[in-house]
């Protein structure tokens, strides 16, 4: 891997600074809430008016916050969790839903208008580059975005090219972490015009992460180094004045010496006597291309999107379980082809409406092989060629419906309808094809009390298909689909002439038939088996307060009331247990300021408190349980921009809090990195 250098400090200082262009978004200050737009239902309209919990973050907010990661989103949205369980392996949770087992996800991942979610714990890596917004939509979302979504979505929207701009972005970040080696972060944007009707929009970051794992047996330090390149373009062909193409290229390469997992307090990752230089490398590569048609047909709008993508995922990695050490391989090959068209009511006044269709197909692949084992204290081991081999592939079609209607000025009503199919094949497994059919509907009231004042209450329902496991006399054969029903109450409000604005959302959720992943102690295999129901219960809330211009202080947080009410036979879970890696409460704090020093240099400070609270986990057919920490982290930036320029400078994880993140009895969890402090810059042309 390559290592740092005291030369690329010069490199950064050298390069002029400026804030980049994916931060130029302007700031909505206290009176402008009524302008923040988000397109959750498919149409623009303004965040106070949809009848959805959303957390929304601009451009100026993930610059401020540093997010880069679908983990370091997952700390500014309190009701958002991030299990990391491998090499781009990240399973999303929203609103208590992402336990695991089944094979596809649970929280929809979307970049722009594709799906980017794949097989469960290994959608794309998203990296935050060049995005306008994020929204996190809370609670099940199957009617717009289908059975991938029933714990909620997660959409990641692109900055579009410009047609008759030209422009260029640089920045550089150059970080220290605690115990760990020198990182640096290059990233490039421009926007380049091609003629009258075409542009393209070109984007870029290097990485090259410098690690703080040691592996003392092996004599080695910061063994979790790497590098990360991640390059998109995004093109606009402006057909007519009515038809529009945006066709889009991202590519994405991560190589690693070492997972992030399985570290101990002391930032050590012990590997057993018989093997003790047996580091092992990681490495991840995926592909997507997509082609969006935009169609103004006067009235109504036709979209049509096709999209593929290749995600790859290799390597090893060192697990002791049950007082054996094992090593263990993984080779994921995953690819999927969808076709979308839908048609949206244009710019009217009391009725609005959505209809389409999807189609998909997935081909997702998974050997995971055991290949050497042994006593974790021991000097021998075997080789051994146990694999686990998990092979699907899925058809699925959908049709669905999305209207709302204002009855009076005040009163919307509102609601729609997917029904979805899903044939899958389990070649691997040599087992009979099954077929999945689901109707899903979504209802919703709002009703405004005042201007910038609303409240809402809906019900909606969500799936998940069920599937196939390894073939073993000692597991069942397939495992049935999932369902969930939430009912949410909640209001959206503007106070005090603007000073004051947020959010509070309640919601009770029925979980049925829970697709959980379990162990057969007989045969030390996993499998995923319907295990029960589960009955969950939340508060969603945010505040937000701009006394004065220029100063701003926020709080937002997720309560969670999770319980086990029923078990199936051969159940991960008994009744009265908590779902795993949920915990009872998050919260997120931040305050913010900026002083303008002369006509063009203004000074910037922010501090972020985020508490993630404890959680646990259980396998009872392996009698296994752990309990989590409660994580507080304290990050602060201060940043100068003078016109085309920014530099500043930050501090993460300022008390260099090192629990786990999520609790794993086998020592394969992943901790909070430790307290990281860095430079970084800016330039706009």
């Amino acid at each position: 891997m390559m290592k740092s250098s005291y030369s690329t400090i010069a490199l950064l200082w050298a390069l002029p600074f400026t804030q980049p262009a994916f931060a130029q978004e302007p700031a909505n200050d206290a009176a402008g809430i009524d302008e923040i737009i988000v397109t959750a239902q498919r149409r623009v309209e303004r965040l106070i008016d949809v009848p959805i919990t959303i957390n929304r973050l601009d451009s100026a907010d993930i610059t401020s916050r540093r997010i880069t990661t679908m983990q370091d989103l997952s700390f500014a949205v309190p009701e958002l969790i991030n299990v990391v369980t491998g090499m781009a392996q990240n399973r999303a949770m929203l609103r208590g839903i992402g336990d695991g087992g089944g094979n596809f996800p649970q929280v929809g991942i979307y970049l722009d208008e594709v799906a980017a979610d794949g097989p469960l714990g290994r959608p794309l890596d998203v990296r935050v580059l060049d995005i306008e917004r994020i929204e996190v939509l809370n609670g099940p979302q199957g009617t717009l975005y289908g059975q991938g979504s029933l714990g909620g979505t997660v959409r990641f929207l692109t900055r579009n090219p410009v047609i008759g701009e030209t422009s260029l972005t640089a920045g550089a970040d150059v970080s220290s972490t605690k115990d760990g080696a020198l990182s640096q972060r290059f990233t490039g944007i421009t926007n380049v015009p091609v003629n009258s009707k075409v542009a393209l929009r070109v984007s870029g970051t290097y990485e090259n992460f410098g690690g703080w794992i040691d592996a003392p047996t092996a004599g080695r330090k910061n063994i979790n180094d790497g590098e990360l390149f991640d390059a998109r373009i995004k093109g606009l062909i402006k057909v007519t004045e009515t038809l529009s193409l945006t066709p889009m290229v991202q590519v994405h390469r991560n190589d690693v010496g070492s997972l992030n997992n399985g570290e101990n307090a002391d930032g050590n990752l012990i590997l057993p006597p018989f093997a003790p230089d047996a580091v092992q490398s990681a490495k991840n590569d995926h592909e997507l291309y997509s082609l969006t048609a935009n169609w103004d047909l006067g009235g109504v709008e036709l979209l049509a999107v096709g999209s593929a993508f290749r995600n790859l995922s290799r390597g090893a990695f060192y697990s002791p379980f049950a007082g054996m050490g094992r090593f263990l391989r993984f080779d994921n090959h995953d690819k999927a082809q969808s076709a979308e068209m839908r048609l949206t009511s244009g710019n009217v006044d009391r009725w609005h409406w959505a209809f389409g269709g999807l189609y998909r197909h997935g081909d997702f692949s998974s050997i995971n092989t055991l290949y050497l084992m042994g006593p974790a204290n021991g000097t021998t081991a075997n080789s051994v060629n146990i694999p686990n081999i998990a092979t699907i592939k899925s058809d699925s079609w959908s049709a669905y419906a999305n209207t709302s209607f204002d009855l009076t000025d005040r009163l919307e009503i509102g609601g729609g309808l997917r029904y979805f199919t899903d044939k899958e094949k389990a070649p691997a497994a040599a087992q009979a094809d099954k077929r999945f059919d689901s109707v899903d509907p979504r209802i919703h009231l709002s009703y405004k009390l005042e201007e910038g004042w609303n409240i809402f209450a809906s019900v909606a329902k969500g799936f998940r298909s069920g599937g196939f496991n390894v073939v073993n006399p000692a597991l069942p054969p397939s495992f049935g689909p999932e369902k969930l029903w939430s009912y949410e109450i909640g209001t959206k409000f503007r106070a005090l002439d603007g000073l004051l604005n947020g959010e509070v959302a309640g919601f009770v959720s029925r979980y049925n038939d829970m697709q959980v992943s379990t162990i057969a102690n007989s045969v030390g295999l996993g499998y995923t088996g319907n295990v029960g129901r589960a009955h969950i219960k939340g508060l969603d809330w945010s505040l937000e307060l701009r006394p004065v211009d220029g100063f701003a202080l926020g709080a937002s947080g997720a309560l969670l009331d999770t319980e086990i009410v029923s078990v199936a036979p051969r159940s991960a879970y008994a009744e009265g247990d908590r779902l795993n890696y949920i915990p009872k409460s998050n919260l997120a704090f931040f305050i913010e300021s900026s002083t303008d020093f002369a006509a063009d240099l203004t000074g910037r400070l922010r501090a972020d408190y985020n508490r993630r609270g404890a959680s646990r986990f259980s396998q009872r057919t392996a009698n296994l349980t752990a309990a989590g920490e409660r994580l507080d982290l304290v990050n602060v930036s201060a940043a100068l921009d003078w016109e085309k320029y920014s530099v500043g400078v930050y501090v993460d994880n300022l008390l260099n809090e090192r629990g786990e993140i999520f609790p794993n009895p086998v020592n394969f969890a992943t901790r909070a990195v430790p307290r990281t402090l860095g430079v970084k810059g800016t330039a706009s042309f």
